[in-house]
């Protein structure tokens, strides 16, 4: 059986946080949980789950707002199956920010030549936003039937853009579609999903 780890601490960066483990002897990693509560000396309610090998640090991005419990187990593996440690002592944490969820609005675009001037709007709580202008994109369903955009073929990108102007020029006759995906910026970058696209037609 292996031993039980123990969390060292617990890092957090606006909706992102890393997990230091304690090494717990000879073992072939850990899974690190996070749960709404702990029960029985077990997770109840799983966020979010993690396994590490070789490290004694986990990094979970986008957890949402709240009051949370990280565990954890070690774990060996013998005759290809995995035995685990029992939970380690759960360990209280909070998330003050909440996760990233609107894409930022395409206010109104013109066109002067070869220069696109943008006036966009940034949900409030983000950071800033990264921009596209690209030839083509495609759509989809999400996991909830909502409708996403994907741009394909970029020409331009404007990225950490904190504003609510944008300016892209010397463009070359075509048919572009400008998104913009909001952000904000823990240990690393949440985006929000693409923005609606709007259309660009640059004539000769």
């Amino acid at each position: 059986m292996p031993k039980i780890p123990s969390i060292r601490k617990i890092e957090v960066r606006r909706c992102d946080l890393k997990v230091f483990l304690k090494p717990a002897g000879k073992t072939a990693g850990a899974e690190v949980v996070l749960a709404k509560k702990i029960k029985e000396g077990r997770p109840k309610g799983i966020l979010k789950k993690g396994t590490l090998e070789k490290k004694n640090d986990l990094l979970f991005l986008g957890v949402p707002k709240g009051t949370f419990y990280a565990v954890a187990r070690s774990y060996l593996v013998q005759d290809g199956k995995k035995v685990y440690s029992p939970w380690s002592k759960g360990k209280k944490f909070t998330v003050k920010s909440e996760r990233i969820s609107k894409a930022p609005k395409i206010v109104s675009a013109s066109l002067w030549g070869k220069t696109l001037s943008v006036q966009v709007a940034l949900p409030k709580g983000v950071q800033g936003a990264d921009w596209v202008l690209a030839e083509d994109y495609y759509t989809y369903r999400d996991g909830k039937k909502k409708l996403c955009y994907q741009p394909i073929e970029y020409v331009q990108i404007q990225k950490n853009k904190t504003g609510s102007r944008l300016t892209f020029s010397n463009l070359k006759p075509g048919t572009y579609y400008l998104f913009g995906h909001s952000y904000i910026k823990g240990f690393k970058k949440t985006l929000s999903d693409w923005s609606a696209g709007r259309k660009v037609v640059v004539l000769p």
